[in-house]
């Protein structure tokens, strides 16, 4: 019944999408009407707080189809999110986006980010694996999910593209495509500052400086960021994790040599330092009955006795194991901007380090049994140039090529340690080198079709990624004597990063060496716009996007393969964007149907360790209905709305059990004759895909005259219930919730100070960002979960901001 519910309230809207607009307009023309008849009503005291809600309202300029324009008037399904709304929202990296942006979602396993829009969700999170949502810094690409939480400091806007974007952002936007864009030079001189206190001892300081002549213009931002865990660890109260201790730096320098020619120098540093989010996921609350996927949980003793997570606060936890995380991200970048008269040309030069070494405790508990995480090591240049038109015919054109040479390198190390003399102490590591060399052109041309107001726009873009992938060596030591004989080296180098072993020692398992992969996809965009006025346009829109194929560390069990196949995706949407009611309302509607093909699973396996492999699992569709509204009401009163219908499911899809499990729905057979259970999910939810969210916003500043203005904000979210893992555990639902966040800020009547006070997560809800089953030191089935951050609150100083 529900499910034909919504689907008729989906077919619905589809079908009144198109006559929306003009109904739109006879509401408008009447409220215009009465606008005008009753008059000014605004006192004089609310002049001021009114001039603010309409800049605020005003229209973001986005940059989605690589040239400037007003939001409304791209044919695209955009969420724009200026940088005054991630200040005010206390959005401090990507995993608050979701609370702001419809058909979006967010998960988390230790330092990775889950990304998830409209259907298509991250599954593998290692550099031998490609996203499903790509993320760019100022059109830089990232290629790691470790990325992905760069810190957002002294930022314009954050453009969200939901639906593939295969055709201008090409690799790996299979789902979607973010940007985040930062503030760049002006001219004159401006400074601002921002400090906040909360509890967790939380202490951020962060800031910006401008200054600019004709001709040269100079910015800089700053940040350091800082609190303690979130998570107790009872066993070592200085080991608590989920805390931050991060820097960031951002210099820009733009000369304007001409008024047709602009370069402007970047350069960033992102530090993160000490335990962070632990790797992997961190809280067990036991393991499956029988060790099946589809029992209860029951509590377990972690190895060797001690007590458990408390299963009612995952906020606590005991571990003996230092827990690190040592991060550090530099990139560098030219960008020339250079108008020809006939086009705009412009070229982008970027270069990218990234570096990160994180631990966690093997056993999940406080005993003696070592370590185990992960060190990753990546480089990445990037070259694009293309051209635009000048914007003076009716035919708006683009014509580009984008290159990228990528040496990706990780190693997952475990370094068990004996709890007593006379036990055995081992080694183990699995050490991948990925190397990338990628090409691509891209076109777009948009004309008008019979009449000026109908538009058609088609796109193209054609890709060559030639890929090498090796394990240098899949590593387990032979067992050593604990405490060792004098002379004898510890087989795990003592800073479990060089991963070099010795062959005349150490057992060394060449599992991949030196395989190649070659991707050659084709993928294109065909789209149609009507503007019925300069207010109103309704378009469809046809669109490919996908996601490479990849390596293993091990073979697949199934087939022994060492490879898998890209991901494939056609779109389709039609949607409305409008504004009404003399520029106080904006309402977006969009409806969608995405056809996933190939899509990715993640099955694990225990030799040594746990290793993940990746596999196809299937394929799966997803339809819905994504919903933006900005309504400024009556006087000062700011309402912001954002929701989404979203049925995601599988189609024909089998994924593993999770390591150390015995027991699924299905048994297959494996590539050397044996068998293994397998869990088969065909038609059901994809995880990460809550059917229904909501988010609703609203503000209304209060003039207190000569003292300034005091605004109460309140920001609420709701998503119904939604899975964790491929596998439908019963255990990883993540059961609907809400979540709001109130905030009320005073600003001096000139408006460059104000302070802000502030509760996230009023309910004080623990949500579930990831589950998984692991294997721990041979015991199968121990349940491994991440929690988002729990109700925190704040005071925070700001001038100019």
């Amino acid at each position: 019944m529900i499910k034909s519910l919504r689907k008729s309230v989906l077919y619905c809207v589809v079908a009144t999408l198109a006559l929306a607009p003009f109904q739109l307009t006879a509401q408008e023309e009447a409220a215009e009407e009465q606008e005008e008849a009753a008059g000014e009503e605004s006192s004089e005291e609310q002049e001021g707080a009114v001039e603010e809600q309409e800049e605020f309202m005003a229209v973001i300029t986005v940059t989605a189809q690589k040239r400037e324009e007003n939001v409304q008037d791209v044919p695209l399904s955009i969420t724009a999110i200026s940088g005054d709304r991630l200040n005010d929202g206390g959005v401090l990296d990507v995993s608050r986006i979701k609370l702001l942006t419809p058909g979006m979602n967010f998960g988390q396993t230790g330092a990775n980010a889950h990304l998830a829009i409209r259907g298509a969700r991250t599954e593998g999170i290692l550099f031998n694996v490609n996203p499903v949502i790509s993320t760019y810094n100022d059109n830089i690409y990232r290629s790691g999910t470790l990325q992905a939480f760069s810190p957002l400091v002294d930022m314009n806007r954050v453009e969200v593209l939901r639906g593939p974007q295969g055709t201008l952002f090409g690799r790996n936007s299979y789902g979607g495509a973010i940007n985040f864009i930062t503030n760049r030079p002006v001219g004159g001189s401006d400074f601002g500052f921002a400090v906040t206190a909360g509890d967790y001892s939380r202490s951020d300081i962060e800031g910006f400086a401008n200054a600019g002549g004709d001709r040269a213009k100079f910015r800089l931002a700053f940040a350091h960021r800082e609190h303690d865990g979130y998570v107790t660890n009872t066993f070592d109260r200085s080991n608590d994790i989920l805390d931050q201790d991060e820097d960031y730096f951002r210099g820009q320098l733009l000369l304007e040599p001409s008024d047709k020619v602009s370069i402007l120098f970047r350069g960033e540093y992102w530090k993160q330092g000490g335990n962070g989010s632990a790797d992997f996921n961190y809280f067990t609350p036991g393991s499956p009955e029988n060790d099946s996927v589809f029992g209860a949980v029951l509590p377990i003793n972690v190895i060797g006795g001690g007590s458990v997570d408390d299963p009612n606060n995952p906020y606590s936890i005991a571990r003996d194991a230092d827990f690190i995380l040592d991060a550090e991200q530099q990139t560098y970048s030219v960008e020339l901007d250079w108008d020809l008269g006939f086009a705009n040309m412009k070229i982008l030069l970027a270069e990218t380090d990234y570096y990160n070494f994180h631990t966690n405790d093997p056993d999940m508990g406080p005993i003696t049994s070592g370590r185990e995480g992960q060190f990753d090591d990546l480089n990445t240049r990037q070259q694009e140039i293309h051209f635009t038109d000048n914007g003076e015919g009716s035919l708006s054109w683009l014509v580009g090529a984008f290159f990228l040479q990528e040496d990706a390198r990780d190693s997952f190390f475990y370094d068990c340690q004996a709890a007593n003399p006379g036990d055995y102490q081992c080694y183990f590591a699995n050490k991948r080198d990925k190397t990338t060399d990628a090409v691509a052109a891209f076109a777009q041309v948009t004309m008008p079709f019979m009449d000026d107001n109908l538009r058609v726009t088609a796109g193209v873009r054609f890709s060559d990624e030639d890929r090498t992938f090796r394990v240098v060596s899949q590593f387990a030591s032979t067992y050593y004597p604990f405490p060792y004989p004098v002379g004898d080296p510890h087989p795990a180098p003592a800073n479990l990063l060089d991963t070099t072993f010795d062959p005349a020692t150490d057992r060394i398992f060449v599992v991949v060496d030196d395989e190649k992969a070659k991707d050659d996809p084709v993928t294109y965009r065909l789209a149609v716009d009507y503007r019925g006025s300069e207010n109103h346009m309704v378009y469809g829109s046809v669109s490919t996007g996908y996601s490479l194929s990849g390596f293993n560390a091990t073979p697949n069990l199934l087939n022994g393969a060492l490879s898998f196949r890209d991901q494939n995706v056609t779109a389709y949407e039609i949607g409305t964007k409008n504004t009404l009611l003399g520029g106080r309302m904006i309402l977006n509607l969009a409806a969608f149907y995405n056809d996933f093909k190939q899509i990715l699973n993640e099955p694990g396996t225990f030799i040594g360790a746990v290793i993940i492999y990746n596999d196809i699992g299937g394929d799966g569709s997803a339809t819905g209905i994504d919903l933006e509204l900005d309504w400024n009401p009556a006087s000062a009163l700011l309402v912001n709305v954002r929701a989404s219908l979203l049925d995601a499911k599988y189609g024909t899809f089998v994924t593993g059990t999770g390591v150390g499990l015995t027991q699924g729905n299905i048994v297959l057979p494996t590539f050397d004759g044996g068998q293994i259970a397998y869990v088969d999910v065909s038609g059901e939810q994809i995880a990460f895909s809550p059917d229904f969210t909501l988010g609703i916003g609203a503000q209304y500043p209060f003039s207190l005259g000569q003292t300034g203005s005091l605004t109460p904000s309140v920001d609420f979210y709701y998503t119904s219930d939604y899975f964790t893992a491929d596998q439908h555990y019963p255990f990883s639902l993540q059961d609907s919730y809400t979540q709001t966040d109130l905030r009320l800020t005073w600003r001096s009547q000139d408006s460059p100070w104000s302070v802000q006070g502030f509760v996230q997560n009023l309910e004080d809800e623990a949500v579930i960002l990831r589950t998984n089953i692991f294997n721990t030191l041979g015991v199968g089935g121990q349940i491994g979960r991440t929690y988002a951050a729990p109700q925190i609150y704040g005071l925070r100083l700001a001038y100019n901001y």
